[in-house]
């Protein structure tokens, strides 16, 4: 048997490409020994069996080829909660709780009802209903696996008033001025776009979009007015360059009030606005 501190000393040494994926290593560790990391800085000398390191080792070699850690341990937190994920679903990121936070702003009616479009692991959607449980929330996806991983997050939280749909955006959804928020963190990266080669783990349908990342967010805008209800809300997760075509194309469409907001890097990462009431 070997001390945690030399299983991690030799995952480190595993990794030629010297980039820096010590606190990954920790992640792993503390996933095959079912403790927090915060354990680990207290007991570097305990010993773990030659199962759990092969099984940790195995792993470290794994996120050293790329793999995510998110899909090593087969989940990832978001808004507080812990979501199952695994590549069927876009791996939840923090910027994309600035859609949960500029929703929770707009103070809507009691009983508001909310299309998440593109749900993946239900992240969007089960973040609010966790906020506010009045809310009546209808999460949709195009894959059948994703919606399976998102519906399974409900259960397991406790948040199963959230309804699930397959659907391809709003193709499945009868063509009534209904909703009064529609939420979407759709793909906007360029499959064109030089970090293409650094997403490839993950789903590109999740991903990528064509006409310079922008079809799936002008296709979601332009059919809107159909489903949302007059000064109903639409909210958009972007690209860090987007936010002027977007806000545009809002305007095109007959939005007003429309606004973008920054991440917590300073980045434009989310526009949005109010349907007119015509």
């Amino acid at each position: 048997m070997n001390t945690l501190a030399v299983v991690l000393e030799r995952a480190k040494h595993l990794n030629e490409k010297k980039e820096d994926l010590n606190r990954d290593f920790e992640v792993l560790l503390c996933h095959c020994l079912n403790k927090p990391r915060s354990w680990l800085y207290s007991h570097s000398k305990c010993f773990v069996t030659d199962l759990q390191a092969e099984k940790f080792l195995d792993l470290a070699v794994k996120r050293i080829r790329g793999i995510p850690v998110a899909y090593l341990i087969g989940r990832k937190e978001f808004w507080s909660l812990e979501l199952e994920v695994d590549d069927n679903t876009l791996i939840p990121r923090p910027e994309t709780e600035l859609l949960i936070e500029w929703a929770l702003e707009l103070n809507l009616p009691k009983n508001s009802k909310v299309l998440d479009l593109g749900t993946g692991s239900g992240a969007i959607a089960l973040a609010l209903a966790s906020e506010r449980s009045d809310l009546q929330i209808l999460a949709v996806d195009f894959c059948e696996k994703a919606l399976s991983v998102a519906q399974n997050n409900a259960i397991r939280l406790g948040l199963d008033r959230v309804s699930f749909l397959k659907s391809d955006w709003y193709a499945s959804l009868p063509k009534i001025r209904y909703w009064d928020l529609i939420i979407s963190n759709p793909p906007y990266v360029d499959i064109n776009s030089s970090i293409a080669n650094d997403l490839h783990f993950e789903p590109a349908i999740a991903l990528f979009s064509s006409d310079s990342g922008l079809a799936a967010l002008r296709r979601i805008i332009f059919a809107s007015k159909d489903y949302l209800k007059p000064s109903g809300y639409l909210i958009l997760e972007h690209g860090f360059d987007q936010a002027l075509d977007v806000a545009e194309t809002l305007e095109i469409a007959g939005y007003f009030e429309i606004q973008t907001k920054l991440d917590l890097a300073g980045l434009e990462r989310a526009t949005g606005g109010k349907r007119n009431a015509d």
